[in-house]
């Protein structure tokens, strides 16, 4: 499976607001930038997450968005649902590649369903956790 671009920074701004979840909106800029997510796609990004209802957005100068679910119930099956990732074409069960294809996207949801957005975020969370030392 190759996982596109448009998911893969998806999931970083999702990442970036389920590590702050508890302060104030934080504008697209500002999640860009931390996540190294292009200017080009981050409006876009966000603009479907809002679409599918997996953050809120709110205007003006104090603007900026927020997860409209806790991190623990969105999974990363439903990012990839809210940016019409593709999970897989279709193929015919009569021969047996297409079983071998349709058995590997079964596998593939199975991942996708099971992680969640906090485990994502725990894990860089950790991760921070771990370079961040001072002498």
């Amino acid at each position: 499976m190759r996982v596109s671009n448009r998911l893969d920074y998806a999931v970083r701004a999702l990442i970036e607001l389920a590590l702050r979840d508890d302060e104030a909106p934080i504008a697209a800029r500002e999640i860009a930038t931390r996540r190294n997510i292009p200017d080009a796609f981050i409006h876009q990004v966000m603009a479907s997450l809002a679409r599918a209802g997996l953050i809120r957005s709110t205007r003006g100068p104090s603007g900026g968005h927020k997860l409209a679910l806790p991190p623990e119930r969105i999974t990363i099956a439903e990012i990839a649902a809210a940016l019409d990732a593709d999970p897989g074409a279709q193929t015919s069960t009569n021969d047996p590649l297409g079983r071998y294809w349709l058995g590997l996207y079964e596998v593939q949801g199975t991942y996708l369903r099971n992680m969640t957005l906090a485990g994502l975020a725990a894990q860089h969370r950790d991760r921070q956790a771990a370079t961040s030392y001072s002498i």
